[in-house]
């Protein structure tokens, strides 16, 4: 007897290859699970190498902490370091204001003298306080208008005057501003 194949050719095929796309999912899916948590465990393990390295990194730099703390030429050189500190900034106040007397003495007028002078430096600004002899009205103005033509200065005020025996005595006021901005202290 003949055997007659009744299912189509494409019907035998399809079914195969389905049996084969089926199990080849199923490898592939256990792969890549399999991949992915390698990819975890690894990322895992090289944060926590990291925070011990990290954590042995800070404890090394305490324990150089307490040494330097401990010994005492360190603290010699660090108490050094702040008295240089602060003869800097004293020195650098003491330019400061050097350069500020030198600009009222280029505009003190000949014929004014000066019979007082205070000067006081807060925060990048300084507050000069002067008196003037001089001998008459006319001079108290060409003085107050030539502390008014200093270029670091942001107000000239006359605060009081008085007529004595040797000509008019006054209190002039300046308000200077950003000392640092026009006038710097030299390094030394």
């Amino acid at each position: 007897m003949r055997k007659i194949n009744l299912k189509a050719k494409n019907i035998s095929s399809e079914s195969v290859k389905e049996g084969y796309s089926g199990k080849i999912s199923l490898v592939g899916g256990f792969v890549l699970l399999f991949l992915a948590g390698i990819l975890y465990g690894g990322t895992w393990y090289l944060q926590n190498t990291q925070k011990k390295k990290v954590t042995v990194l800070k404890n090394n730099i305490q324990v150089l902490k307490n040494d330097l703390d401990k010994n005492k030429d360190y603290k010699q050189l660090y108490n050094f370091q702040d008295k240089l500190l602060e003869l800097k900034r004293i020195f650098g106040n003491k330019i400061i204001q050097s350069d500020i007397l030198n600009k009222i003495s280029e505009n003190t007028l000949n014929e004014n003298s000066l019979k007082n002078l205070k000067i006081a430096i807060n925060s990048g600004r300084s507050d000069i306080t002067l008196t003037v002899q001089t001998s008459d009205l006319n001079n108290l103005a060409k003085q107050i208008t030539a502390y008014s033509q200093i270029d670091i200065n942001k107000q000239a005020l006359l605060k009081g005057s008085s007529l004595g025996e040797d000509g008019v005595e006054a209190s002039i006021q300046f308000s200077i501003g950003n000392i640092n901005d026009k006038i710097t202290p030299r390094d030394f």
